[in-house]
């Protein structure tokens, strides 16, 4: 059986690959990009199982690039985990309405992470 690809939209170099690292421990497969264009053009060529994405990236926030991929009709089954910078209750309706599947407040541990993960699928949002 083919492991699940997780596509990591991460602006912060070092903590995208530690999150790859982290992630891939758990037995998936993934990749890491800096910025919600080169996702974009990464979904292009390689249809993730799963997005990992960070509510702050640079030009255009991951809260839009949410927002994109679930109105794109071949990608907005995607199971998507929006990491968002304080878990209060307006952030987290914000990650709602835009389509996140799952909801990771930074900062995050291990087992929250993996828990995140874990819920990606079991279900995505219609």
């Amino acid at each position: 059986m083919n492991a699940k690809y997780i596509l990591i939209v991460e602006h912060d170099l070092t903590f995208g690959q530690s999150l790859s690292t982290l992630i891939e421990e758990e037995g998936y497969t993934t990749s890491h990009v800096r910025s919600a264009i080169a996702a974009m053009e990464s979904l292009q060529l390689n249809r993730p199982d799963a997005l990992l994405i960070n509510a702050n990236l640079p030009s255009m926030s991951g809260f839009a690039f949410t927002q994109w991929v679930r109105l794109e009709a071949g990608f907005r089954d995607i199971p998507i985990a929006l990491m968002i910078p304080a878990d209060n209750d307006i952030v987290r309706l914000k990650a709602d309405g835009v389509g996140a599947t799952v909801v990771l407040p930074l900062p995050f541990d291990l087992p929250e992470l993996n828990y995140a993960i874990s819920e990606l699928w079991k279900g995505v949002r219609p």
